[in-house]
Order: C-alpha cells, then structure tokens, then sequence
C-alpha cells in the first residue's frame, strides 16, 4: 500500500475534488434557478403538495444524492399531505418486502380525507391507505406543468422515468439531469425492521449508544418508489439517507479520520463515474453501503489515518467483491433487507469478475493504472 495511498491521495485533491467543485457550482445554480422555484410552486399548484423547500449545507443540499458530476437526486419533502400519518412495516409477512412498508392515516381524522383520491382502492378497516404510485405520477404531472409555466425557453424539460421525475436543466452548453423524488418525513421511533440496529453485539468505538440514539432522533422518510418484488401500488420504500450522512459526515480536512472514510466513498464512486460498464449494474447507494460496513467491519479511528487510505479503500473493494460473489449486501439499518436481491447470479458474478480487475491493478501496480490518472 506504500505506492497506493500517495496515488489516491493525489487523486482525491485532482481528480475527485476538483469535480466536486464543479458539481457545486451546477447544483448551486440549478437549485437557485429551477430546482427550488418549482418546489416552492408546488404548494400554490396543489395545496396538497406544499414542499419544505431544501437547504443548502456545508456540502451540498439536503437529502440531496449526487450520482455523477451531473446527475444528481433530490428527495422533496411533503409537509401538507396527511398529517395524522403512520408507518406500516412489510417486513414480517414477506422477507422479500424489508426495507418496504404502507404509509396510512385514520379516517377519524377529517383533515386528512383531503388525500383521499391519491389513496389504494377503498379497503376494510379504520385506515386510508396511500398510493406511492398515484402519488409519484401526480406529482410528476405538478412538476411538468409548473416548469412549463415558469420556463419558456426550451432549457427545462420535464419527463416522468418510472419511478422518477427527471428535470433536465440545460446551461452554456452542458447538461444537467435531476431526479426528484417526492416523500413524506416521520418523526417517530424506527420501523421494526431496524430492531437489530442498536443491540449490544453491533456496538463499537463507531456504533456508540449515543450515535445509534442520534441516528435515530433523525427520523427516516418514505419514499414512492416501485418495488421489484410486488406490484401492490401502496408499498413505500424506506429511507434513512440523514443518518447515513451522519455516520459519513466530513468533519474537518480530509487527514481526519472522518475525512479519509468521506474520501473512500467518494473515490469508489468516481472510479464508477469512470467506468461504469465494470461498475454495472451497482448505484451510488451500493458503494455507500459497502462504505458503511467498513466503516462497521473497522470501527477505531487509527484505521482511518491518512496513511491507511489506500488500505480501506483495497478493504471497501475487497467486501464489494465478496457481497457480489454471495449475492448479499444487507443493508446497513434493516440487515433483513438485501440490496442485491433483484439481480441475477450471472450479472453479480460478471461486475464481481470487473471489479477483482480493478482490485488486482490498484494492489499490484497502481502506478501504472489509468484509473488513477489525474
């Protein structure tokens, strides 16, 4: 690792910083000059769908996930849709449904019957069950028609990509595509499906109590995104995106040990930025995830010096490997909950295949890799 870490350490200033900067001055200018317009339009289009505008942060927005240089998602936060809302976890009756749930409110509750054509089908019972289908396409219908209205100049456009509305946002020539994500925000304690998240065995000097309690205190949104495993159109996919930014938080430079796990997420994701055949068909998210067991697997902060970079790195690469050859990664809060499921055994072992490529060339000759080019 003595050739390597130098080399990431470069590439990490050159290469990964300097497309950052970028990223920002993009996303400054399309959250200032589209993006947050036509969120705070959607209130006065549809009270209904009355948004708690994102803020910027010392990195980039709020739930805000960056893909690539220029793709980026945004998760919308609606604050007017039900008030009296509950969380229905999907766990224990369909092992394949972790990480799933149904979002309902009571029918007692007359202010919210408001919501009630963007509901399932009228089922038995006390409680109204919402559509994450109706409510991802009428959402996408609000976004296209107040885009319309605001842009008159061919630079926005709007398109529903099942399950995403997708902005695409044209300046001096470049093109920058966002995909917004409607959700709705509980307070409350975690769905059961986290039980394990927090027992004694998962504690270490990373995973202390009062971490996991603060994780917690976070909350978790639902999302209205399609799940491969059922075509119910009430199931909601959870989201704990504003603590897993907690837990890879950058505090300080990046010679602190928080800021060298920051830097092994971002240098595994822009090496897929690269290269995203070898990468196929692994997300952003699924890096994180790897990012975040070994942050787990390697908890003590002398680790993560500087000097360790190019080792974390080779491990995150190492137990990426080994999750795609087992075809398991667990998620890092529901464990039940396995992000490779919907993938075929010849599709993981090929992109496992690529990355041992990737894993060999940065262990045994990293000076010589194009990789690593800055």
């Amino acid at each position: 690792m003595d050739e390597l870490t130098p080399l990431l350490q470069r590439f990490s200033v050159e290469v990964v910083e300097a497309s950052r900067r970028v990223s920002r001055d993009a996303i400054g200018y399309c959250m200032n000059s589209v993006i947050q317009p036509i969120v705070a339009a959607l209130g006065r289009a549809d009270a209904r769908f009355k948004c708690y505008v994102p803020l910027p942060t010392d990195q980039y927005f709020e739930a805000m996930k960056v893909s690539a240089s220029d793709e980026f998602e945004l998760i919308v936060v609606l604050d007017s849709l039900v008030s009296m809302k509950s969380f229905r976890d999907l766990s224990e009756g369909n092992p394949n449904l972790s990480g799933y749930g149904e979002v309902m409110f009571a029918h007692s509750f007359s202010n919210d019957m408001w919501a009630v054509d963007l509901c399932v089908p009228v089922r038995h019972g006390p409680h109204s069950f919402l559509s994450a289908t109706k409510i991802r396409q009428y959402f996408s219908k609000l976004v296209s028609m107040i885009a319309a209205d605001i842009f008159h100049n061919g630079t926005v456009q709007v398109s529903y990509k099942e399950p995403y509305t997708q902005v695409k946002i044209e300046r001096q020539g470049e093109q920058y595509v966002f995909q917004l994500v409607p959700a709705l925000y509980f307070h409350e304690a975690w769905p059961s499906c986290t039980a394990s998240f927090g027992l004694p065995e998962k504690m270490t000097t990373w995973f202390t109590p009062e971490v996991i309690t603060f994780c917690r205190q976070l909350g978790y949104f639902a999302l209205p995104l399609a799940c491969p495993f059922t075509q119910e159109e009430s199931v909601w996919r959870l989201s704990f995106v504003r603590a897993e930014k907690y837990l890879l938080r950058h505090e300080g430079g990046l010679d602190t040990p928080q800021g060298v796990r920051k830097q092994v997420e971002r240098i595994l994701k822009m090496l897929r930025t690269s290269d995203t055949d070898a990468f196929r068909p692994l997300s952003s998210y699924h890096l994180r995830t790897v990012v975040l067991h070994t942050c787990q697997q390697s908890p003590d902060d002398s680790l993560w010096t500087p000097d360790k970079l190019g080792e974390r790195l080779v491990e995150a690469l190492r137990h990426l490997i080994v999750c795609l050859e087992k075809g398991s990664m667990p998620h890092i809060f529901v464990p039940s909950c396995n992000l490779l499921a919907q993938y075929t055994q010849q599709e993981l072992l090929a992109t496992s295949q690529s990355l041992r490529e990737i894993h060999d060339e940065l262990c045994n000759n990293p000076t010589q890799s194009i990789r690593l080019q800055c």
